[in-house]
């Protein structure tokens, strides 16, 4: 039952310019013949803004206190602008917050997380909440799956039978596991994984995991 308005990648770009939604929105009504001032609600990129990041300030309440690493995998940098927000609700300071962008170069990251944390500044105790971006696991940029991590998703769905998506979820379990072999993180520590779901994208790359799983065997 969805309509879609194609727009060209130009014109993407100016996706945080209030006048160029203004200008769409007023395009999207005439061509659907919607009045002027007909209500409608803008859900933007990723689903981030502050109502969702209150929604995934929600999960903090699932994390235990003695949780050492929360890790989650990055792409607006909603959810985990939300789990920080959380944390420093329920004064959570034992635990360090580390990202994994699936973009390449999302070296931004930082400064959208802050950014988006400012709506919540004043209802919050500043609480200094311990975070880190981990950049190296893009795998090519975001959407891009190499027989590499193919490999590691066949793999680990046969070993602990947890489905990951290629565009979030494998990348950033890739990233831990490599972590761990590597000792990132001091022995004993606790470990919490966020699985944010996106196997949309794992079904729509379905036949390039059955090629590398050819090639696998």
């Amino acid at each position: 039952g969805m309509t879609l308005f194609y727009i060209n990648r130009q014109d993407y770009r100016q996706k945080h310019n209030p006048d160029f939604i203004a200008s769409l929105i007023q395009q999207l009504k005439a061509q659907f013949l919607l009045s002027k001032d007909e209500a409608y609600y803008l859900v933007p990129e990723g689903g981030t803004n502050s109502l969702a990041i209150k929604g995934a300030a929600e999960i903090c309440s699932y994390i235990p206190q003695t949780t050492d690493f929360i890790c989650l995998a990055c792409g607006t940098g909603g959810t985990m602008a939300g789990i920080i927000h959380g944390l420093q609700k329920n004064n959570h300071t034992n635990s360090k917050v580390i990202g994994f962008p699936a973009l390449k170069g999302a070296q931004f990251m930082e400064n959208t997380i802050n950014t988006l944390l400012q709506d919540f500044a004043d209802s919050v105790p500043e609480q200094d909440i311990q975070r880190e971006f981990i950049y190296d696991y893009h795998f090519g940029g975001f959407g891009r799956m190499t027989t590499k991590l193919a490999r590691f998703i066949i793999d680990f769905e046969k070993k602990y039978s947890i489905p990951l998506d290629p565009v979030y979820t494998a990348k950033m379990m890739y990233a831990i596991v490599e972590l761990i072999n590597n000792n990132y993180f001091p022995p004993d520590s606790q470990i919490l994984v966020i699985h944010t779901g996106g196997l949309q994208g794992r079904r729509g790359m379905d036949a390039q995991l059955k090629q590398a799983l050819t090639q696998h065997s």
